[in-house]
């Protein structure tokens, strides 16, 4: 996994995001954000995150209330649906 590291904790009411800079670093104060908020979990990142720093994340670990099955992951008390490889591709 190549660092810094977007880590969220994707609930269905209140999204976590952080990033940890390299594997001896504590992850950043936490961002947190109602799902209702945004229309996808790839908004509220931009928000949350991008838009309120410099550190461009290389990989990402994410939490999500659903079930992990293939490259769609619908939450199961969220409009959201997660996909990864479309998410890396709109954040970059």
């Amino acid at each position: 996994m190549r660092f810094p590291v977007l880590i969220g904790d994707i609930g269905g009411t209140n999204a976590r995001f952080s990033i940890v800079l390299d594997a001896n670093s504590e992850a950043t104060e936490p961002q947190i954000v109602q799902t209702a908020n945004f229309k996808t979990i790839d908004e509220a990142i931009q928000a949350a995150v991008l838009d309120r720093s410099s550190i461009q994340p290389h990989s990402a670990v994410l939490a999500v209330a659903g079930p992990v099955d293939g490259d769609e992951i619908r939450l199961t008390n969220c409009p959201w649906v997660v996909k990864p490889h479309q998410m890396f591709a709109n954040l970059g």
